[in-house]
């Protein structure tokens, strides 16, 4: 007995009515003949006892199935004699100690023989409802308790999801996991064999055991995660002796840019079966031909009143039933006989968009379809499709998992121009490569294969630009197909341990020149020079750290657009010496979600004598002078400038000597800061010297200095 731990004791529990039989308190069955009601209090005393704990399936730390356990906590019934107590008083029994007792137990059980092992640490009896969820008519469950042993690739843990809020949590390592199964005790611990059979073990709370979910239900489930995504399977079970884990929730699938959107391990799924919010239910898919097929086979048994489906293999057989390795392997598309051909699990579009940005001059967003770009040829919109696989037993690494999403875009629009830019691709990762956009490989079917490569598609408003920007750069490469494709970078890095996921892409038309030749175009003799480049991009970076400033939790993402434009026109020539009339522009709109919309514009004018020196080579003497603007939501900067300039090519260009002056003077206006808070006006001036000498194959040297001084003046 253990005086520190508090005894039940409730008046009058029991109460037996006149004439009514009950074990008086010498044991004999008699009637009350008191002509009254019969009151007895119901009082246990609480005790500690040793015993070994009789659990099915152990593989470890037993005896003839009997497993020792110490100090088990137990209620001795002082009163009444002979009669057993009201459930309403066990179960405020159980309440007295946390809504269970039992004890610690220490072996590894084989879940219903299915070959997923788990750590028995706990075993306990709490109160439940019945199939009515009826709180007033208690049940009461046994259940074991412990930790799955998970595959030993490290990437899978458990989590914890709560039906009413749809809000999947990490599940503590420490906290014990129930496994629970429908089918009455009978004495002696006899287990039917229909119960046996017909019966799934489940890793489920007690509380769930005969009810269908509720709000305050809570599921539990294995998560994988990998840098790029995570699949989550929920309320898993185990049929006895069929090696695969089952399930009456179809998978959830969620890619990078859900995980983004998300603030929790994994995005909120609703309840779980009706609708898994914006993450992916793996329920239909298509083969390589675009047949549609049942990704998963439903198994005979049902949990809480729907089916289930074999999801995973739990193990890995030599062939004559000896397991090899444990471990999970994806079994999509056993259902039709097909089990290692590949499929495309459907990704349905989101309405509205799934939005990385969303703000008034900067939107950027998924699309879960694309169409491939064709001159002069209309294309339809394909959807995407998730080919997706877990094999912890592959003898290959990077098969272990792999996911291709195909026929992804990612769509910004700035300011006012919608759909300004739209970057299409298949987001590919695998275990042990670097994820990103990729092409479709050739040696895939057509369905599973995506766009051929990854590529930029502009709005309308755009497109002539950029079609008179590549024309012009395919005359001086000869090649316009290398054009279209050189221009584009994407750059991914996704660390999702770290909830850090990056972004970048860039479509860049390099510097044209016209006339496209280097003599030509550096002739004093040419009447006219053209110079002109595009870039657009889009940049995302939600790098989460711990900060005191609430300003560095926000994610950096934006996009611009910028277009670089000169042009020299000749107006005087006397002898060898030309003279030019030149003007330059540099235009940038950009939107970032720290700085917000800005806009970069710097142009100038001037003159350009040009002297071309028989066999010796040209000379060149540039004169500019020109502004720049810069504005932001907080920022306001004028610049004006003055360049010298003066270029010498000898030899046909093995000799190059370049000398530089320019001179500007900034007034800068910056809102939201200094000690008031009410913005300061800075006033810059600086002057840089630039030398540049080149010899081929002998000396190449390069030297700038800055000279600046800033102030401020209000």
């Amino acid at each position: 007995e253990d005086g520190s731990i508090a005894e039940y004791n409730r008046a009058a529990a029991i109460q037996i009515p006149p004439n009514q039989y009950y074990v008086d308190t010498f044991g004999e069955w008699v009637p009350n003949t008191e002509g009254e009601t019969i009151k007895y209090d119901a009082i246990l005393s609480p005790v500690w006892f040793d015993a070994d704990v009789e659990l099915d399936n152990l593989v470890q730390g037993h005896k003839n199935g009997r497993t020792p356990s110490k100090k088990i906590l137990g209620y001795v019934q002082i009163s009444p004699q002979g009669v057993t107590i009201p459930k309403e008083d066990f179960k405020r029994l159980l309440e007295m100690q946390g809504g269970q007792i039992g004890g610690d137990i220490d072996c590894v059980m084989d879940l219903n023989r299915s070959g997923q092992l788990m750590r028995i640490t706990r075993f306990d009896i709490s109160p439940s409802v019945d199939a009515n969820n009826n709180p007033d008519e208690p049940i009461f469950v046994a259940a074991a308790r412990g930790n799955v042993l998970l595959p030993k690739d490290g990437s899978w843990s458990m989590v914890q999801h709560l039906t009413g809020s749809g809000e999947v949590t990490p599940l503590d390592p420490h906290v014990p996991i129930p496994i629970i199964r429908e089918g009455k005790w009978s004495p002696g611990n006899k287990l039917e064999p229909q119960v046996l059979t017909n019966k799934l073990l489940r890793i489920a709370h007690p509380k769930e055991i005969l009810r269908t979910p509720k709000a305050d239900t809570f599921n539990f489930g294995f998560l994988q995660s990998t840098a790029t995504q995570k699949a989550l399977f929920l309320t898993p079970s185990f049929r006895f002796d069929v090696r695969k884990l089952l399930s009456k929730t179809p998978p959830a699938f969620a890619d990078a840019y859900r995980l983004m959107d998300s603030n929790a391990i994994f995005p909120n799924i609703g309840d779980g079966y009706s609708n898994l919010g914006k993450a992916i239910a793996l329920t239909s898919a298509v083969d390589t031909n675009g047949v549609p097929v049942v990704p998963f086979q439903v198994n005979g048994l049902v949990d809480a009143g729907r089916e289930v489906f074999e999801l995973l293999a739990t193990v890995k057989e030599d062939g004559q039933g000896k397991i090899v390795d444990r471990g999970f392997k994806l079994l999509a598309n056993e259902a039709n006989n097909a089990l290692d051909k590949a499929i495309g699990f459907d990704i349905p579009s989101l309405d509205p968009p799934l939005y990385l940005v969303n703000m008034d001059s900067l939107k950027i967003y998924i699309e879960y379809k694309a169409k491939e770009t064709k001159k002069d040829q209309a294309t339809p919109y394909v959807d995407s499709k998730l080919n997706f696989d877990v094999d912890s037993f592959a003898n290959d690494l990077k098969e272990t998992w792999k996911s291709r999403a195909n026929n992804l875009a990612m769509v910004v629009d700035l300011g006012s121009f919608e759909r300004l830019m739209i970057i299409k691709g298949n987001f590919d990762a695998q275990k042990g490569k670097e994820s990103g956009y990729e092409g479709g490989q050739e040696s895939q079917q057509s369905l599973l294969k995506g766009l051929p490569t990854p590529e930029v598609e502009f709005s309308e408003e755009l497109q002539p630009v950029v079609d008179l920007l590549q024309l012009l750069a395919s005359l001086s490469t000869g090649d316009y197909a290398a054009v279209m494709k050189k221009g584009l970078q994407i750059a991914m890095s996704n660390a999702g341990e770290i909830w850090e996921y990056k972004f970048e892409a860039t479509k860049e038309i390099p510097l044209v020149r016209f006339p496209p030749e280097d003599h030509l175009y550096n002739s004093p003799q040419c009447p006219l020079r053209l110079e002109a480049g595009l870039s657009l991009g889009v940049y995302f970076n939600a790098a989460l750290k711990v900060t005191t400033d609430a300003k560095e939790l926000l994610p950096t993402a934006g996009a611009f657009i910028q277009f670089k434009g000169g042009l020299e026109v000749m107006c005087v020539t006397v002898g060898g010496a030309t003279i030019y009339a030149i003007g330059s522009v540099d235009l940038k709109l950009a939107c970032d979600t720290k700085v917000g919309p800005s806009v970069q514009m710097k142009f100038g004018f001037g003159a350009s004598i040009s002297v071309g020196l028989p066999v010796v080579g040209n000379v060149s003497v540039t004169y500019m002078v020109g502004c720049e603007i810069y504005a932001s939501s907080k920022e306001i900067a004028v610049t004006a400038f003055m360049l010298f300039k003066g270029r010498a090519s000898l030899a046909g260009g093995l000799v190059s000597v370049t000398i530089y002056i320019e001179a500007s003077g900034t007034v800068r206006r910056i809102a939201d800061v200094g000690p008031d808070g009410e913005g300061v006006t800075e006033c810059t001036a600086s002057v840089t010297f630039g030398l540049d000498i080149s010899i081929c194959f002998i000396l190449d040297i390069s030297f700038e200095e800055t000279w600046q001084e800033s102030r401020q003046i209000a």
